[in-house]
């Protein structure tokens, strides 16, 4: 059984990093002022990354699809570390703002 953090140790060096897929761009969202929350639910595809090594890499991630983000520009981030112990990242920006309709 091979544990997550097994790194290669036949006589090839990896020198590729995971490839990731699925990384957003940046993402913009407008919560109704009538939450008062000052928070805004963000949806997204969670990114995945593959690994030459056949290992599945060791993800973190500051954010998952579905969290809350308050009012402002959150950066989200995803690292992903492939079998030899490169790594790959996937960046993007979630923006929140109110929505007030005065009538």
């Amino acid at each position: 059984m091979l544990l997550p953090y097994h790194f290669n140790t036949d006589d090839t060096e990896d020198r590729t990093p995971p490839v990731v897929s699925y990384c957003p761009d940046d993402i913009n969202l407008t919560a109704p002022f009538a939450l008062a929350s000052s928070m805004a639910i963000s949806w997204f595809p969670e990114p995945i990354a593959f690994d030459n090594s056949g290992l599945v890499p060791v993800l973190t991630q500051t954010h998952a699809t579905g969290d809350l983000f308050e009012i402002g520009t959150t950066q989200v981030m995803y690292t992903f570390v492939g079998g030899s112990g490169k790594v790959a990242t996937c960046t993007f920006l979630v923006r929140s703002k109110i929505y007030c309709s005065i009538k």
